[in-house]
């Protein structure tokens, strides 16, 4: 059960890491 819930919480933190590259892309093209 914990390496099954660290997985989605790593995937979680992957996901939004992925999620605040593509704002500061848009950010980026929008400057």
């Amino acid at each position: 059960m914990q390496l099954v819930k660290s997985e989605e919480a790593v995937k979680t933190v992957t996901n939004s890491e992925i999620a605040t590259k593509k704002k500061r892309a848009k950010v980026l093209v929008v400057n």
